[in-house]
């Protein structure tokens, strides 16, 4: 999945997807420490809670970036991708070039 040079400089939401996981893989970590005293089992346990809540929501963060950007858009139409799709359509179709004059 490729995203534009804009999106992907930030670190913030894969910094928050490596601090959940781990907060999950810890909890996960100190629950079985209750019930299985070996470590063999818990770090396993743990170490698959954080590749599957880690893998989701990379995935899950991946995808948002990929729909939410419209970098690409902007710089092709000059618009501002942080105004909604259908406030643009309803600015551009106001313009009084595009209503249609009465001969």
């Amino acid at each position: 999945m490729k995203l534009c040079s804009k999106c992907h400089n930030s670190p913030v939401p894969f910094l928050m997807v490596f601090v959940i996981a781990t907060i999950g893989a810890f909890l996960t970590w100190l629950t079985l420490g209750l019930s299985i005293p070996e470590v063999g089992p818990r770090a396993g346990a743990s170490a698959l809670t954080f590749v599957v809540v880690g893998g989701a929501l990379l995935m899950y963060i991946l995808n948002c970036l990929k729909r939410h950007c419209r970098h690409e858009d902007s710089d092709a139409t000059g618009t501002d991708h942080h105004t909604p799709a259908a406030l643009r359509d309803s600015q551009v179709s106001s313009r009084p070039e595009n209503v249609e004059r009465p001969s």
